[in-house]
């Protein structure tokens, strides 16, 4: 839920008018956005019933976005004003699992006024009515898989009133609904199924007391793309065949990857491109490469081309070549198990190359003495890192550097490249994050997930940990984690959020009990272990109180599990860095508790960077957190891998340690309905029309990452996303665009 927050006080009050009863309490209103609880509040308490209608008072120009705990709102509006404004909310479902009312504020443009305020519940009373919905699920398609089934959810307004996921296929489902009034408005949503579109018909409709509704769900398989080829002839300008074959990519006009691989020399055929009838727009590219004293070179970087229907795109790649001087290299390599194999990779401007190692000793390679800086990386092997020493040199002849590469095992099971989606556990009504499910889980497995951080877990004053999820989520969730380890992935459990879960009492010697409470709660739900999305920690969450929690968490689990604890946070990143003759600066993490002294003795497997919902929270280069760019700066002003290039940083500024990987967080979802404007000022979080502000567009994410060129550094670990439910929404258009990037 993640959101950056301000600071200033506010009372708020519930006084229920002419019924049981009456609840006051004051809060500390921190910004633009609070989530409040008040205590004992139920429906009882106000008497108030499902249907019946609840105003809600609250400071200044703001409103409410979102209701949990004792009672559920739904088809809010509101009245805004200068000094207090009015929502007004129909309560669509009673829970038993809370005695406690809460509900979010968001305070447009800027933080709240100090002011009293107050919810009043109105005495009219709707007419109950009731209905029925009849859902025909068709018999299933062949070209579905057996273990799959339709998931069709049933909406009044924005309010879920039935999840159906578990149903035979070809049987007719009936769902008697309840409502206030003599009639009310529902819609269908139908999950699609890998490629096949789903439709109800009808999947928009009015029923009024005692009234049927007939639905009928079907799938349709999606005609095949048309599709064109293309033929590339290599040549050389002299009869000098290439000494190897150059590598090409092919990029889409969003420049994600279709093609990859190596050119051979002449004819080289690519067929079933997608087509269109005025030609879909290709890039080509066709990398120079250096063989001994030799620079091969292919006329252009880049060839642009279309595609048309059931026809052939033709063009020629001439390479010239070129003597230069070289630059002799000198790589000692230690530390690599037996039988094992590794990459080193030098990477230039617009060129790499790579040795393969298989056994400790001196390799030699020679690269162009262009006077250029060449970047060195060393790939994982199994549980083996390497460090490099140095991780770049200047290719310009003054000496033959001898490059250490030292091979040492670790215990994380961290990917070395992740792409991580944060799974709803809790419940809410928007439909653009659907309920998670264990066919979810499994499809975004499928699609390219491989870390899933279950959002929220908790942990009270008194140290007892908890789950904050649905009754859906808690009876799948062995189902879902059976699912993610058996596909060799990890799951592991948030804590903290918006409305902050993480409460534990970490003074003196509680801290070691509650961790190792933590510990054995994680290891015995099945999780892997934890994040800290804690953006607003107790006094007690100091440095050195926070380690002995990790310690005394990290055995505990180690001894019920055999296994390493997986540790990583959600910071919120904050700075500021210049441009041109300004370019100083530095970037840190927003909450007090990431001191230097605390990342570096707590050793992190990754930090899930929140670079998103920034409100000015962060500007880089002119950059926000919308911008192409940002990521980029982000990652350089955080890693230690980059300090070197980025001018004018402290000596004594934050800096992520080497051993932590840095994951790019970034929301996913933006609804084709939402202005840019409306983006940028964060008012479609209110209604969960995007899951962020932030770039959430595939190609944008691709386009900073390539530019700045970040997969050449060990320390960059991939992208994390807030929700993945929402990609799941969308059918995956995001993970399956940005899982070439991570």
């Amino acid at each position: 839920m993640k959101k950056k927050l301000l600071a200033t006080t506010v009372l708020c009050s519930i006084v229920s008018l002419g019924f049981a009863g009456s609840a006051s309490q004051p809060i500390d209103m921190n910004g633009w956005y609070q989530g409040v609880t008040m205590k004992d509040v139920t429906a009882d308490s106000l008497g108030v019933k499902k249907g019946d209608q609840v105003s809600i008072t609250t400071p200044g120009n703001s409103n409410v976005t979102s209701s949990w705990g004792s009672m559920s709102f739904g088809d809010c509006s509101t009245e805004y004003g200068n000094t207090q404004s009015t929502t007004t909310c129909t309560v669509t479902d009673e829970h038993n699992y809370t005695t406690d009312l809460s509900f979010g504020i968001n305070a447009h443009g800027g933080s709240a006024v100090k002011q009293s305020s107050e919810v009043v519940v109105s005495s009219a009373s709707q007419p109950k009515s009731q209905a029925t919905i009849e859902i025909s699920l068709p018999q299933k398609p062949d070209n579905i898989s057996q273990d799959i089934k339709a998931h069709v959810v049933i909406y009044q307004g924005d309010h879920k009133v039935d999840d159906i996921s578990d149903q035979p296929w070809g049987v007719t489902y009936n769902r008697v609904v309840n409502f206030s009034g003599d009639s009310a408005a529902f819609s269908i949503h139908v999950d699609n199924i890998d490629k096949d579109t789903a439709k109800a018909d009808p999947a928009t409709f009015n029923l009024s007391n005692g009234g049927t509704q007939a639905v009928k769900v079907s799938y349709q398989i999606p005609k095949p793309s048309e599709k064109g080829s293309l033929e590339v002839n290599l040549q050389t300008k002299s009869a000098t065949t290439l000494p190897k074959n150059p590598s090409y990519r092919i990029l889409d006009d969003q420049g994600v990857s279709v093609k990859s691989g190596e050119l051979q020399r002449g004819i080289n055929t690519f067929e079933g491109l997608d087509a269109s009838t005025l030609g879909k727009h290709y890039t080509l590219k066709s990398d120079s490469f250096v063989v001994d004293n030799t620079k091969y070179s292919p006329e252009q970087a880049a060839y642009d081309f279309t595609i048309k229907p059931n026809q052939t795109s033709k063009f020629n790649i001439i390479y010239d070549s070129q003597s230069i001087p070289m630059q002799s290299l000198h790589f000692n390599v230690q530390g690599l198990p037996e039988n094992a194999s590794s990459t080193i990779t030098l990477t230039g401007k617009g060129q790499s190359q790579s040795i393969n190692v298989s056994e400790n000793k001196t390799y030699d390679l020679s690269i162009p003495q262009n006077g250029e800086t060449w970047t060195i990386t060393a790939s994982r092997y199994n549980q083996y890192m390497a460090t490099v020493t140095p991780n770049s040199i200047v290719a310009d002849g003054s000496t033959t550097p001898t490059v250490n590469v030292n091979y040492v095992k670790s215990t994380s099971r961290w990917p070395d490249r992740a792409i991580v989606g944060y799974v709803k556990g809790y419940k809410d009504q928007w439909k653009t994050q659907p309920d998670t499910t264990t066919d979810m889980i499994k499809s975004a497995i499928s699609h390219g997930y491989n870390v899933f951080v279950y959002a929220f877990g908790g942990q009270s004053q008194d140290n007892t940990p908890y789950l904050k999820f649905s009754d859906a989520v808690t009876n799948q969730l062995s189902a879902q984690l059976q699912a993610i380890h058996q596909a060799d992935k990890l799951a592991i459990l948030s804590v903290g959020g918006a409305v902050n879960t993480f409460d534990a009492d970490l003074s003196g010697g509680q801290a070691i009990t509650a961790g190792e409470k933590m510990g054995n709660f994680l290891a015995d739900k099945g999780f892997d272990g934890i994040d800290f999305d804690v953006e607003h920690p107790n006094a007690s969450a100091t440095g050195e109180n926070l380690l002995n929690y990790i310690d005394a968490m990290r055995t505990a689990f180690k001894a019920k599990t055999g296994s390493d604890l997986v540790l990583t946070a959600a910071p919120q990143i904050s700075g500021w860095y210049g441009t041109g003759q300004w370019a100083s600066g530095s970037a840190k993490f927003a909450e007090a508790m990431y001191t230097q002294d605390f990342v570096n003795k707590a050793k992190f497997d990754a930090f899930l960077v929140q670079t998103y919902n920034q409100y000015g929270g962060a500007n880089f280069g002119g950059l926000k957190g919308y911008d192409v760019g940002f990521l980029t700066m982000s990652f350089k002003l955080l890693s230690q891998e980059t300090r070197d290039q980025m001018s004018g940083i402290p000596a004594n500024a934050f800096v992520v340690p080497k051993g932590t990987k840095i994951v790019l967080g970034v929301p996913d979802f933006k609804d084709s309905s939402v202005t840019n404007e409306q983006y940028i000022q964060g008012t479609c979080l209110a209604t969960a029309m995007c899951s962020g502000v932030g770039l959430y567009n595939p190609a944008d994410i691709n386009k900073d990452i390539a530019t700045g060129n970040l997969q050449q550094y060990t320390q960059y670990g991939g992208l994390m996303t807030w929700i993945l439910n929402s990609d799941a929404y969308q059918n995956w258009h995001w993970v399956d665009g940005v899982k070439n990037s991570a």
